[in-house]
């Protein structure tokens, strides 16, 4: 996957879906407190970095 910068609020809220898809897919198999950032980031196919600029821990 190649990363670029969202420039747009549409794209920015694009990446927001695609982040709460991945944490929705690891709640299938994993309990709440498995899941961590890195396993969010891991999922969504982004560094854990970038997951902080969408959602504050």
């Amino acid at each position: 996957m190649t990363w670029e910068r969202a420039r747009s609020e549409e794209q920015k809220e694009q990446r927001i879906a695609g982040i709460i898809e991945a944490t929705a897919r690891l709640y299938e198999t994993r309990s709440f407190e498995e899941i961590t950032f890195v396993l969010i980031a891991k999922e969504a196919q982004f560094t854990r970095s970038n997951l902080y600029k969408y959602f504050n821990s």
